[in-house]
Parts: C-alpha cells; sequence; structure tokens
C-alpha cells in the first residue's frame, strides 16, 4: 500500500491505493532418489552380528538437501548392539557420520552423489525365522522424486540355529568303599552361540551302583538305571 501526500494532483484526496501481492510458488526440485541394501551374508546365526550396506543415490538431475534415511531392524536384533556409520561422496553430506540404535538420519546429495551406511547389529540367539530388513529414502518437503518405485530396499535373511552343548560330569569322591554314598554331578552348559531347545541328557549308571536321587535344575528327569533328563530349552548362558 503506497500513501502519496494531498495536493492538486490528487485534488485533495488522501492518496491511498490498495494493491495485492500475489503469492509466490515454491520452486519445487524434481530428481530421482533411489536407496538400495545388501547383507554380507546369505544367512545370520542366531546371536552373532551381520553388517548391512545402504546405498543412498541420486540419479538427477538435480542436487537434494535434506533426504530422510531411516532403517528400523526387525525386533529379532538386540537394539543396544546396533550401530552404523555414514560415508558421503565428494560434495555430498551426512548429517551424521555415525550413530548408534536404527537409523533416521538426513543426507544432501549432489547429482550422481551418494551416502553409504554400514550397519551392524547382532540377532538374538532365541530367533529361529528369517529377518525381513527395510530401508527408505524419503524427498524433503517441496521436492518431488520422477522414480519413487526405487525409494524401499529389502532384504530377507534366513536364520541359523548354532548351538554347542558342552556336558561335564564330576563325582563326590575320587575312590569309595562298597556301602559308600557317591554323588554325580552333571554341568549342562550351552556355549552359543544360539540357544538350544530341546536338550537331553542320559546318564546310565554302572552295574553295581544303586539310584538314591536324582533332581535337576531344570527340566525333569526319570528312570533308575539308564536316567534321563528332559531339560528343554537352554540359553547361551544358562547352566543345567
Amino acid at each position: 500500500m503506497t500513501e502519496f501526500p494531498s495536493n492538486g494532483a490528487t485534488r485533495g484526496a488522501s492518496g491511498l491505493i490498495s494493491t495485492v501481492i500475489p503469492k509466490i510458488p515454491f520452486c519445487s526440485t524434481d530428481t530421482d532418489l533411489s536407496i538400495t541394501k545388501t547383507i554380507n551374508t546369505n544367512s545370520i546365526v542366531a546371536g552373532q552380528q551381520a553388517t548391512y550396506t545402504i546405498v543412498a543415490k541420486n540419479n538427477g538431475p538435480n542436487p537434494i538437501f535434506g533426504a530422510a534415511i531411516v532403517d528400523n531392524l526387525p525386533s529379532a536384533f538386540q537394539l543396544n548392539t546396533i550401530s552404523w556409520t555414514c560415508t558421503a561422496s565428494q560434495g555430498s553430506r551426512c548429517f551424521a557420520n555415525n550413530g548408534t540404535g536404527n537409523i533416521n538420519t538426513k543426507v544432501d546429495l549432489l547429482v550422481s552423489g551418494t551416502a553409504t551406511f554400514q550397519l551392524t547389529a547382532v540377532l538374538s540367539p532365541s530367533a529361529t525365522s528369517a529377518v525381513t530388513n527395510t530401508a527408505t529414502i524419503a524427498m524433503p518437503d517441496g521436492s518431488r522424486d520422477t522414480n519413487p518405485d526405487n525409494n524401499t530396499s529389502s532384504v530377507t535373511t534366513p536364520v541359523l540355529v548354532n548351538s554347542d552343548v558342552r556336558v561335564v560330569k564330576t563325582a563326590s569322591k575320587s575312590s569309595s568303599l562298597p556301602g559308600d554314598n557317591l554323588t554325580y554331578t552333571l554341568t549342562v552348559t550351552n556355549l552359543g552361540p544360539s540357544d538350544a531347545t530341546g536338550v537331553t541328557v542320559t546318564d546310565n549308571l554302572m552295574s553295581g551302583l544303586v539310584l538314591t536321587n536324582v533332581s535337576s535344575t531344570q527340566g525333569t528327569c526319570s528312570g533308575t538305571q539308564n536316567i534321563t533328563c528332559n531339560i528343554g530349552a537352554l540359553g547361551t548362558t544358562s547352566p543345567s
């Protein structure tokens, strides 16, 4: 709005003129962002670490600033073991060069620029089913992706169970006489890395030995001469 002084040209009018300023449209940026995800192994052993590589790329034709990268690992991974790094190509930028936990960050990408994430995590020892991990890239507000079909990348990996169950037997005496009470202790340990299931321990008593009692800190035992203890599931740090 402009005001002119009262004079002859305005014939004594106030000189007030109302004007409407049109809105200036926001200039959007169109480009093609993509994301790819791979894993360093064909299968993951429960209880061991896996490494994912995520590459975010700007295929052009325009640079983009503040693209969002998200990767939430499935719950089968132990959250406190997740860590990642980000390395950008020359001229592009990672908002964070490293972090812990799931990835939720942004990147600036020049045309043909990339941001490469290395993500490591340990799969729960109790995992048994295949795990699917998905990474996404999203344009900042006001920008448009010309090919949204390549904004998501997933990897499904089968899970292997690998347990090392050990049993150690000790006696309460190094020697005994007829009629002596003798106690045998069997210690069962799962050395991992995966949880063990369906663990069974058997102990066949020598002739001349008479069973008076048998017990287990986990599961149940049966038999008098040939003794079987059904322990069941055994974690990687659970002795029985």
